[in-house]
């Protein structure tokens, strides 16, 4: 039991270390490469990481789960990849944190009203007291634009396919194991973003352009690791962390991806304002009771 636990509870942090980092690796890789480029770098080079393993696993996949797989493949990873690159351009950070924490009310919402799912008074509890923690952490630090709704609703658009990808995976893969899922569903989107490239297709910019990608030694090196570390590794943890917790609970990672920011300000000597820590317990207090729900 104390090893399951501990399990869980290192998931939730590896994930929260790695995806609290996309932030930065987007809008660093965004300044060579459009927001389709970037996506489909990051897609392609995590297609390439799990090659091996996701040619290897699909034999040992259902075949009627094989399709399923590939929708949950560009429901998890290929459309968000790009809408989250889009919204990026203009968006600010602060706002782009609070939208992306909308993943676990999609999760609930979706998964009662479309999957049978019964959500406990203190799960729903824990899903609010933490939107409203990560809320107060962000109209706390100000200066949140709400100029560009339509990049907003992008992100607002992905985090909605996240939910809806988490429950199809919670309710329909319970059968096929963890490391199946993360291999099998980035091989579909990965012979596709690896096409977008090899053409050098790119609609991201206003109108389609053909022209081959330039390599830059320096900003590759953000897609390489929003692929391999980011989207790859990332996703077999995640959906482990799926099958031996809850879909709400895994989903509660978005809540404390913005403290990763609290860290690495610590790290190069930053003073932390309390409020933030306030709203940390407001978070902390929320991921509990849904795990105590589980």
């Amino acid at each position: 039991m104390f090893i399951s636990k501990f399990w869980v509870w290192t998931l939730f942090a590896i994930l929260t270390l790695l995806w609290g980092c996309s932030y930065f690796f987007m809008k660093a890789g965004m300044e060579v490469y459009s927001p389709l480029q970037m996506a489909s770098m990051r897609i392609a080079f995590a297609g390439i990481a799990l090659l091996p393993w996701s040619l290897w696993h699909l034999s040992k996949v259902p075949k009627n789960k094989i399709g399923l797989l590939m929708i949950s493949g560009f429901l998890g990873n290929g459309f968000p990849a790009i809408l989250f690159c889009l919204a990026l351009q203009g968006l600010d950070t602060n706002l782009g944190g609070i939208l992306n924490s909308l993943t676990p009310l999609w999760v609930l919402l979706l998964g009662v009203l479309f999957f049978g799912k019964k959500s406990s008074t203190q799960r729903t509890l824990g899903v609010l007291s933490g939107f409203a923690g990560i809320l107060l952490l962000f109209i706390s630090k100000g200066n949140i634009s709400l100029h560009h709704l339509e990049l907003s609703l992008l992100i607002v658009a992905a985090t909605m396919m996240y939910g809806l990808n988490i429950n199809i995976v919670d309710k329909y893969m319970k059968d096929i194991p963890s490391l199946y899922i993360g291999t099998v569903s980035t091989l579909g989107i990965g012979i596709c973003y690896t096409a977008l490239l090899w053409y050098g297709i790119d609609i991201s910019i206003g109108h389609a352009s053909f022209s081959l990608i330039q390599w830059d030694e320096r900003h590759v090196w953000f897609a390489v690791a929003l692929g391999v570390l980011n989207t790859a590794l990332s996703n077999v943890l995640f959906y482990q962390l799926v099958k031996i917790s809850s879909a709400s609970f895994a989903s509660m990672v978005t809540y404390i991806m913005p403290f990763v920011t609290i860290i690495i300000a610590l790290i190069i000597g930053e003073t932390i304002a309390t409020q933030s820590l306030f709203c940390l317990s407001f978070i902390l207090f929320g991921v509990y009771l849904v795990r105590k729900s589980d």
